[in-house]
């Protein structure tokens, strides 16, 4: 059942983001990255962020001087694949909330919950045995888990001061666990590091 839930919340999610109206330069931001799962097995990750809400605050320095701070909250929904070599492959998807501050440089830092499954698949040949004693290569070998953790980040938008320029990179990390795991949970840390792309007004 939680699967399910968090299943139909991935895909609510997405319809939401999607039938809300343009309005602005930066609602709908796409990222590419790489995804190295305990850091150093290999993959790519993809995610549609959108944003909900952003609001800015002023203090007043000592010297006189105002300095403004941006902060987003984005609703975000990714896909990430990662190859365990000579273990499994996992395909994560998931849905979350995203809280973003902004500085006056263009310097952004993130941190963000999410839930969604983790599909894992064998890499190498598994075996079973038929009911007539026959030993046959078993086909999709894996288990379906619930998937739920955090994410931080670091980057800059290089749109900061020049809006034609519609590129941030950033580098982050995930930190997040399956279950179940045998009796228990399995937890996973995941290192990020691409590109964000705010999409233009249409």
């Amino acid at each position: 059942m939680k699967n399910l839930f968090f299943l139909s919340l991935f895909f609510v999610s997405l319809t939401f983001a999607e039938a809300q109206p343009l309005d602005t330069f930066s609602k709908h931001r796409l990222s590419l990255a790489y995804f190295g799962e305990t850091f150093s097995h290999p993959g790519i990750s993809a995610k549609h962020g959108f944003l909900l809400k952003d609001w800015k605050k002023e203090k007043l320095k000592k010297n006189g001087i105002s300095k403004t701070r941006k902060f987003e909250l984005l609703l975000d929904n990714k896909l990430a694949w990662y190859r365990h070599p000579r273990n499994h492959s996992g395909l994560l998807f998931s849905s979350g909330i995203t809280f973003s501050r902004l500085s006056h440089s263009g310097f952004f830092w993130n941190i963000g919950l999410f839930a969604g499954g983790l599909n894992k698949r064998l890499n190498e040949d598994t075996y079973e045995v038929t009911d007539n004693n026959e030993v046959i290569k078993a086909k999709g070998v894996g288990t379906l888990n619930l998937a739920y953790g955090l994410n931080t980040s670091l980057g800059k938008h290089l749109a900061f001061k020049k809006k034609l320029t519609p590129f941030s990179w950033f580098l982050g990390t995930n930190i997040f666990f399956s279950k179940p795991f045998n009796t228990s949970y399995l937890t996973h840390n995941a290192l990020e590091a691409g590109l964000i792309y705010k999409i233009k007004k249409q």
